[in-house]
């Protein structure tokens, strides 16, 4: 039973650790692609370029209210919400990554393949998926006598 409380303890700054790295990476797909861009390229300067760069806001708020709404939804509504909260989660992945690769082609960079998209979103996913299963190992209780 000491030994359950021990793990416990140790399990604590791991995922800690897992937190924050999946913190550190806070920055939308659409933001990172924006400012990753060859300035000095002619078509940086278009208007269709500086309309997708001015729309990848949207993507950044996305995610920052993602990483706080979706916990507490799952949270709130029981184990009956993680897949819906999973798939929306998915979709907005999924339409950042296809923004920042409309931007790197309206804006003279390398658009991402569809394939590249689909596997980048899968693996965020997956990141997603086992950094909350780290958090909820931590958190569940275990009777010591």
């Amino acid at each position: 039973m000491v030994v359950c409380e021990v793990m416990r303890l140790l399990l604590a700054p791991t995922a800690v650790a897992v937190v924050l790295v999946c913190l550190s990476g806070c920055a939308s797909q659409s933001a990172i692609t924006s400012s990753s861009l060859d300035r000095d390229h002619p078509a940086y300067r278009s208007p269709e370029c500086r309309q997708a760069r001015g729309n990848a806001w949207i993507h950044q708020d996305l995610k920052m209210a993602r990483l706080v709404a979706s916990p507490a939804v799952v949270w709130w509504g029981g184990p009956i919400t993680a897949i819906p909260v999973l798939l929306t989660n998915v979709g907005l992945s999924y339409a950042d990554k296809q923004d920042a690769s409309e931007i790197a082609a309206r804006c003279g960079g390398q658009p991402s393949g569809q394939l590249e998209i689909a596997a980048g979103t899968a693996a965020e996913t997956a990141l997603g998926v086992a950094a909350s299963g780290a958090g909820s190992l931590v958190t569940k209780v275990v009777p010591v006598k």
